[in-house]
């Protein structure tokens, strides 16, 4: 993707504007970033083309919120969040530092130099800020003529990553791509299929203990040769120690990809990706420090969980053995009688599709098969 698309750097030195929380950036080239802390643990990142958005609204951010209305809700909306005392300073060597009390991000500001984001958290046990999260230093972001967007991060040997919704393989992600789509991915191997039923664009990134940067310099990694994959290291070696735990939140749903290591490039050392075939690079990153407070900070950004009826908390009968069944409403009938016989309380049941398979096989989602079901009123009564 990178081969075929330009590479966000600065071409001139950029043109600061301050907004309520943050600021932006005229970068040069027709791009510009915009930075918003929108609370002190949260900071959402927009790398903006010039014609503006592709698209203006987001249906997954809803801080706090129960609800959003079908309409979604503006990106650039801070209704929910508590919008923070933030700083805005300059560096010794011109870099551009947006911090609240808890999350710093720095802008590099060389010109000529490709646009580059490092992170860093204030460790309150010690008082010192520590490197959270680098951009790779030798190309972190590109835009394609053809609307797609990528982002790269730095990472470093052992490092652990989480999340991405439902996937196969082991709980640490480290070392594999995953495509984010939704496909019905029926007899999949849970231990390498991809991609499966539901993703979300979200990961928590979990630094190893051995790997940690304690100058917090954030200096290029070492490159790795064939053997740079590895095997992920167990749970146990980076729940504790090491550096704080991010996460990271793509507002975007485009088909993407996310790698954790699958992909090497001695040139540019070792990387995590994000590729996404359309849409904005709009992202927010989220401090932990542990692993389940970024948990807890995503689930609130996302949206709070709705309580569910208490039907839903019974037993859901499934099966397409009945639905597949010529006489799929006698069986399903039959089926409920005998929970009844037995005592056996069923809250609900799920008819999967053989209910709408014609006799060719095919599904017509939505349209009752009227010979394998001719009386659905009298099944749902």
């Amino acid at each position: 993707l990178a081969s075929f698309a330009m590479l966000a750097r600065l071409v001139r030195e950029p043109r600061l504007t301050e907004h309520k929380g943050g600021c932006t950036l005229d970068i040069g080239g027709g791009l510009t970033l915009s930075l918003t802390c929108v609370e002190v643990d949260i900071i959402r990142v927009s790398l903006l083309r010039p014609s503006g958005r592709a698209l203006d609204r987001s249906w997954m951010v809803a801080p706090g919120m129960a609800s959003l209305p079908e309409e979604g809700r503006p990106k650039e909306s801070t209704e929910g969040f508590a919008m923070p005392d933030t700083t805005l300073e300059r560096t010794v060597d011109g870099s551009v530092r947006l911090s609240t009390g808890r999350l710093r991000v720095t802008v590099g500001t060389a010109v000529g130099e490709p646009l580059r984001l490092t992170w860093a958290w204030h460790d309150e046990a010690t008082g010192d800020w520590k490197l959270l999260l680098r951009d790779r230093p030798t190309g972190a972001y590109y835009v394609g003529a053809d609307g797609r967007v990528s982002h790269y991060v730095s990472r470093r040997r052992g490092d652990a990553y989480f999340g991405c919704g439902e996937r196969s393989g082991a709980l640490n992600r480290a070392g594999r791509r995953f495509d984010l789509r939704c496909v019905d991915a029926m007899g999949y191997d849970a231990e390498r299929s991809d991609p499966l039923y539901k993703f979300y664009p979200f990961y928590i990134g979990k630094p190893c203990a051995s790997s940690a940067d304690p100058s917090g310099t954030g200096e290029p990694p070492e490159a790795l040769g064939p053997d740079g994959h590895g095997e992920p290291p167990p749970l146990r070696a980076v729940s504790r120690g090491g550096g704080g735990a991010y996460g990271v939140f793509y507002d975007s749903m485009a088909r993407a990809a996310l790698d954790f290591g699958c992909e090497l490039n001695n040139y540019h050392g070792l990387f995590a990706s994000y590729q996404a075939e359309c849409g904005d690079l709009d992202y927010y990153v989220l401090l932990g420090p542990r692993v389940r407070s970024v948990t807890a900070r995503f689930s609130w950004l996302t949206g709070e969980t709705l309580l569910p009826p208490r039907w839903s908390l019974g037993y859901s009968g499934s099966t397409m053995a009945f639905t597949d069944a010529p006489d799929a409403q006698r069986q399903l009938e039959a089926f409920l009688a005998e929970c009844a016989a037995r005592q056996v309380p069923l809250s609900s049941f799920q008819l999967s599709s053989g209910y709408s398979s014609s006799a060719a096989g095919r599904r017509h989602v939505f349209t009752w098969n009227s010979g394998k079901v001719p009386d659905p009123d009298r099944l749902a009564a």
